[in-house]
Formats: structure tokens, C-alpha cells, sequence
């Protein structure tokens, strides 16, 4: 059986909700809140606004969701800069315990790929670098993924090196056609010298 406690009761214990023990106007005797509605009175009036006005109750859901995404956003956001450090431990610690899973995601969020996905273009490569065919990736044993910084769509595989000299060239190819020719060209100097 449910304690009966008066509406100053409820708030001196912090409770939102509480069981007065009487009906309310309707002859519902359930919760009230300390607003003073009723419990099953409030949840009839929500389902009868949704069945008369589903448009405008969906905006609001959408519009709340929204907004409380943001909210939490901006709560964990605080959170995590107010423990950076120990935030920066917890992920180095996952990342360490499931380094798969963590690739997995990290394919999925940065590039829209799966790591199957990631496989078969290693496979359709034959395992080299997509510009200097070289069976090496580099430092962190994984070919960089190589993706146009604007529209995000993956272009390739390319070993270290490959992936910073266009990242440095600003994936220009007339930057890249203008090294090319400066290369020739000196090279050709020094072999007529």
C-alpha cells in the first residue's frame, strides 16, 4: 500500500510525486504531483493532445530532443574539460583494451567505411601504396586512408609519406605537377653539369 503524505510533506522530503489518499475533480485516486495535477489526468491529456494534434506534438518532441541533445552536449563537454586528464587516461585505456573495436568506430566515424569495407580496398590494391606502390604504410603499420577534404569521399590507400605529400601540397595537382617539374628540371641540371 502506497504511504499517504500531504503536498508540504512531499516537498520538505524532495519528492516529486506523491499519494494524498483523496480523488481528484475527475475520481482519479492515484500520484499528484507537487504541481498539484494528477497523475492519470495528465497522462489522459497527453493522449488526447496526440490524437488530436500529432503534427504539432511531434515538432515538439523533435524540438525537445534537439534541444536536450544539446544540453547534454554541453554538460559532458564540461564535464570531460573539468577531468581532462582522467578523461584522456579512460580513452587511452579503451583504446588499449579493444584497439579493433576502436579502429572499427574510428573507420565508421571519420570515413563512412566499415573495416570490411577498408579490407577489401586493401585487397583491390594488392596491398600497396595507391601512388608509389610501395608494400610499407608507415609508422603506425595501417595505410592512411586517403579522402577528399571536401566532399569526404574516400579516394584511396596511401603509405605515410604518400598521405603527408599531398596533405602538404593542399591536394592541389598543379602544386604537385609544378614539384614534378621542378624535380626534372634540377635533375637534369646537375646530370648536364
Amino acid at each position: 500500500m502506497t504511504e499517504i503524505v500531504t503536498r508540504d510533506e512531499a516537498i520538505a522530503r524532495g519528492l516529486k510525486r506523491y499519494f494524498s489518499g483523496f480523488a481528484c475533480v475527475k475520481g482519479h485516486t492515484c500520484e499528484r504531483y507537487l504541481s498539484g495535477g494528477c497523475t492519470q489526468c495528465l497522462y489522459e491529456s497527453n493522449k488526447r493532445r496526440k490524437e488530436e494534434h500529432p503534427d504539432e506534438v511531434r515538432e515538439w518532441n523533435r524540438k525537445y530532443q534537439h534541444d536536450k541533445r544539446r544540453y547534454l552536449t554541453r554538460e559532458r563537454k564540461k564535464r570531460r574539460d573539468k577531468n581532462i586528464d582522467h578523461e584522456r587516461a579512460l580513452a587511452r585505456e579503451r583504446r588499449r583494451k579493444s584497439p579493433e573495436q576502436h579502429r572499427t568506430w574510428n573507420l565508421k566515424y571519420k570515413y563512412g567505411i566499415t573495416a570490411d569495407e577498408f579490407n577489401e580496398m586493401v585487397l583491390a590494391q594488392g596491398g600497396k601504396c595507391a601512388i608509389c606502390i610501395t608494400r610499407e604504410p608507415g609508422r603506425y603499420k595501417t595505410w592512411a586512408i586517403d579522402h577528399c577534404h571536401t566532399t569526404g569521399a574516400v579516394r584511396g590507400l596511401l603509405c605515410d609519406q604518400c598521405n603527408i605529400l599531398l596533405g602538404n601540397a593542399k591536394d592541389n595537382p598543379s602544386t604537385l605537377r609544378a614539384a614534378a617539374d621542378y624535380l626534372e628540371r634540377t635533375t637534369s641540371m646537375k646530370e648536364a653539369a
